[in-house]
């Protein structure tokens, strides 16, 4: 995590609400924080083994191989 500052998605994704979001929508911010994630050629950036789980108010918490973790606020 010292070494890899993590790319925030671009746009903020509508929710119904911003404390609950549904497994959908989260889903969604999930994908839009990998996306943000990517090269030209859409390969991602982050370290193999990288995962993203996002909290149900919307905070994604991006754990690298060496369980270090970032977090990106919903």
């Amino acid at each position: 995590a010292e070494k890899i500052t993590p790319n925030k998605p671009g746009t903020k994704e509508p929710v119904a609400d911003p404390s609950h979001l549904t497994d959908d929508e989260k889903n969604q911010v999930k994908k839009n924080v990998e996306d943000a994630n990517k090269d030209e050629n859409g390969k991602s950036t982050l370290p193999e083994g990288t995962t993203v789980d996002v909290g149900d108010n919307g905070t994604a918490t991006i754990t690298y191989p060496d369980h270090t973790t970032d977090t990106i606020q919903g």
